[in-house]
């Protein structure tokens, strides 16, 4: 969808630039709105979707990027792991009172025990089994 998208705007703006008068001119603005489009987005989104999200666990919210979400609104969280690919992984996911979830891997550097002790402090708790 990205790429048409993209490939729509480049093709609206080569033709803005200079309006096509031949068939040839079309194949041209299809080749030159198309090509960088496939060259944007596929490159791009293997790149964006790399860059790694920083999660701050606060004494009174969650903030993910931009996005905060006060612990008053966090209706239940698990510090755990997940197996995928063969490979254990560290995990911390919460659920909010208004249904969404979350997922997101525990760094190295992060100490599990401690950010489920945390939450647990702060009055967040495991969902029912």
């Amino acid at each position: 969808m990205l790429v048409i998208i993209l490939a729509a705007l480049l093709a609206l703006a080569l033709v803005a630039a200079d309006p096509p008068t031949s068939s040839r001119d079309f194949a041209l603005v299809a080749l030159f709105s198309g090509t960088p489009a496939l060259l944007i987005a596929y490159p791009g989104m293997w790149l964006f979707s790399r860059i790694p999200n920083s999660v701050l666990v606060a004494a009174d919210r969650i903030a993910v990027g931009r996005e905060v979400t006060p612990l008053a609104q966090v209706q239940s969280a698990i510090v755990g792991t997940t197996r995928m690919g063969g490979m254990e992984h560290r995990v911390f996911t919460f659920r909010t009172k208004d249904g969404r979830e979350y997922l997101y891997g525990i760094g190295r550097k992060v100490n599990s025990e401690q950010l489920a002790a945390f939450l647990q402090q702060a009055g967040v708790r495991e969902p029912p089994a």
